[in-house]
């Protein structure tokens, strides 16, 4: 059973807090409202922190470790800036958090170093790619780790089709290599019913009768109908009971796709590559390191690139992947600026001359071997993201007010779907730690 943190004057429980937190702490607030079985967890605001003696810190953390957990729990310790998880803006990957902290000291400093990142290379040079010249700050989420023998992040929405579905990607243990873009184990599509008939489970285990996709669609109907949007959700299994780890709006490019009539038709010549960032981009096909990078060009990359690289980056057509997936922190970032992304097969070699990179139905083709009619149809789907659309302060302000249809969910037993779960504590899959927006590896405490 876990402890209720008594005595603590600064660390307070998540549930009971009011007020604004940062992004990521706001919406765990509210899937612990819900009685999702969201991972046990105390929050340290930002004014706090200013404010906070290192001696009293130490002793006060040493208590939270004795009393808000179970004896000889792991915590993991989070970001939360404000504007983190926002709903045009969501900073996938883009501050670090820290796993495997067990002693008093470890979480001081991991403390630390979650407040420094607030001004790393990678959140500088998100904000810039964003255009966002707000001031963040930045609190700080300590919650229990989860063991998990399966983790892995669901989308309610899938990225990569127009069909109406839900794609997971999950691995063993925690879901580390998901979301830093090193692969995964297994990688599915769920269909998206307009109506979804909910079993409501009691902590969300797993009942005999059903699977991890009947669960999970559970979650996403509940997910949905709680923040109104469509939602990326991290999630873990922990003795076959779900945890949920972080539920953020999905957030995509500005500029949409062009309809499906003025697309470019798939060439049945083209290599076929594995899109994880829709897009169309036309030009030469460049390895990053071998020369500058000039603009339009589409750049062969060995691993998943960091907001600090994207920024370097930012005037490419199009990226090709040598290793990486679809809903990993860095596939998500370059959604959200608009960069068309794809992982090629192992055997592709480079070719030279103007090429089509099909984001979307998965090609890379001489633009010279298409139609004349296709051609001019790549073409000007690939400049439908020349310029900056990126979103400035006021439209990232305005964003809260977005809504979208969700999922209806009915529950068998007509009990709101989600609110009879058991608030436990479990924590395990985390962006950053480090494994953020890249392929970084989680910081482990230091033996």
């Amino acid at each position: 059973m876990d402890g209720h943190g008594d005595g603590l004057r600064h660390y307070r429980p998540l549930e009971h807090c009011e007020g604004p937190l940062g992004g990521k702490a706001e919406r765990l607030r509210t899937l612990l409202r819900a009685a999702l079985p969201v991972p046990k967890a105390f929050v340290l605001s930002h004014e706090t922190l200013d404010a906070l003696d290192p001696g009293e810190f130490l002793a006060e953390t040493r208590n939270l470790l004795l009393t808000g957990f179970p004896r000889g729990s792991a915590v993991v310790v989070r970001s939360s800036a404000t504007g983190e998880d926002g709903p045009l803006a969501a900073a996938p990957g883009v501050y670090d958090s820290y796993l495997n902290r067990r002693t008093p000291r470890e979480v001081v400093e991991a403390v630390r170093r979650v407040r420094k990142g607030l001004h790393a290379a990678d959140a500088e040079a998100y904000r810039r790619l964003r255009r966002d010249t707000r001031q963040p700050e930045m609190n700080v989420v300590v919650q229990r780790m989860a063991a998990c023998a399966t983790s892995g992040v669901l989308y309610t929405r899938d990225p990569l089709s127009d069909e109406p579905a839900m794609r997971v990607e999950s691995s063993e243990g925690l879901g580390t290599p998901v979301v830093a873009g090193l692969g995964c184990d297994h990688s599915w599509v769920i269909p998206r019913p307009g109506q979804h008939a909910a079993w409501g489970p009691e902590g969300w285990e797993m009942p005999e009768e059903g699977t991890l996709s009947d669960l999970l669609t559970c979650l996403a109907s509940t997910v949905e109908q709680l923040f109104h949007r469509p939602q990326d959700v991290e999630w873990g299994l922990e003795n076959g009971a779900l945890r949920v780890f972080q539920s953020r709006d999905i957030v995509g490019f500005p500029a949409p796709l062009p309809p499906p009539h003025l697309r470019p038709a798939p060439h049945p010549g083209g290599v076929p590559v594995s899109p994880l960032s829709r897009g169309y981009a036309v030009g030469s096909v460049a390895a990053a390191g071998k020369h500058a990078i000039g603009p339009g060009e589409i750049v062969v990359l060995d691993s998943m690139p960091t907001a600090a690289e994207l920024e370097s980056l930012r005037n490419v057509g199009g990226l090709l992947l040598r290793r990486g997936n679809a809903l990993s922190h860095s596939a998500a970032l370059c959604r959200e600026l608009g960069i068309p992304m794809a992982l090629l097969p192992e055997a592709w070699t480079e070719q030279r001359g103007e090429m089509l990179l099909d984001a979307v139905t998965g090609r890379l083709t001489r633009l010279c071997e298409l139609p004349a009619h296709d051609q001019g149809l790549a073409v000007r789907a690939a400049k439908r993201r020349s310029g900056d659309a990126a979103p400035g302060p006021s439209a990232l302000d305005r964003a809260a007010t977005l809504t979208v249809p969700v999922l209806a969910v009915v529950d068998r037993g007509g009990r709101g779907v989600g609110r009879n779960g058991h608030r436990d504590s479990g924590t395990g899959l985390e962006p950053g730690g480090r494994y953020g927006a890249g392929g970084a590896v989680a910081r482990e405490a230091d033996e």
